[in-house]
């Protein structure tokens, strides 16, 4: 990865910097390297980018280049990252044990406001004693989380709300509160995330037709002429293939899939030699 430092920006550089420090001090040190995924931390899309990828114009580290980037958020990146360090010693035990104490509790609080399952109308109601209008146009049931995932709601006004229902902690811990609403606001986008990493397990074997033109415009496809290019020149029979293709991202992945599986439930498309895909 050194011949790309010419070619980065002063933080892309460092961030380069640190991580060939620390496997070099583990490497000594006979302790296992520092290994960073895409979707635990952008020091691991930087890696992964440059090593699959490679580098023909200056790199920078834009956010957009994570395809996970609703789970990449500051503020949890002392449980997503705490413990890597910690295993190279590059995270004090101090610093380590408050990390899991605040993902335990962070855990234990949002099991608890999962479990609190009410109606639209009891919810309504409660809120309406304290003064609070709660703005959903959605009925039926919804945990207390769901509810602390509206804008419009604070974690001190959904503490007096369910007070018989849960434990002091969750009610009492308020320096979680704010790292609980932000979970709770991200809670459905994570879920889709997620369901998107599966199906890029599950759908491996989804086959492209024989003779797919990955250069034809294709508004609903939207590849980049970089990613066209390398397709076209890869030929991937399988979805499974395109892990191996440089330039083709985990984003890419799954565009590639809805494209594919769309086509299936369609019927044969009369213009271009493109038959249905199989799987």
């Amino acid at each position: 990865m050194t011949n790309y430092i010419d070619l980065l920006g002063y933080e892309e550089a460092g961030a380069q910097g640190i991580i060939a420090g620390a496997n070099a001090a583990a490497k000594i040190l006979g302790k296992p390297p520092l290994s960073i995924d895409r979707s635990e931390g952008y020091l691991g899309v930087l890696v992964d980018d440059l090593i699959r990828v490679g580098v023909a114009e200056p790199y920078r580290m834009f956010t957009s280049r994570a395809e996970f980037r609703i789970l990449l958020r500051p503020d949890n990146a002392d449980i997503r990252l705490t413990h890597k360090g910690e295993k190279l010693g590059l995270v004090s035990t101090e610093r380590a044990e408050r990390t899991r104490k605040i993902k335990k509790h962070l855990s234990e609080n949002l099991a608890e406001l999962k479990s609190v399952v009410l109606s639209s109308n009891e919810w309504q109601s409660r809120f309406n004693a304290l003064g609070v209008s709660i703005l959903s146009s959605s009925r039926g049931k919804k945990s207390a989380l769901d509810v602390l995932g509206m804008e419009s709601i604070e974690m001190a006004e959904l503490a007096k709300c369910i007070k018989k229902e849960v434990r002091g902690d969750v009610l009492e811990n308020q320096e979680l509160w704010n790292r609980l609403k932000i979970e709770a606001s991200y809670a459905r986008a994570l879920e889709s995330e997620q369901d998107q990493i599966e199906m890029m397990k599950a759908e491996t074997a989804l086959k492209f037709p024989k003779g797919f033109d990955f250069t034809s415009p294709r508004p609903d496809l939207a590849l980049t002429k970089e990613e066209q290019e390398h397709l076209s020149e890869a030929c991937p029979e399988n979805i499974g293939d395109l892990a191996r293709i440089p330039g083709v991202t985990p984003a890419t992945t799954i565009r590639l899939i809805y494209f594919l599986k769309k086509r299936q439930q369609s019927p044969t498309p009369t213009v271009g030699n493109f038959p249905e895909a199989t799987s």
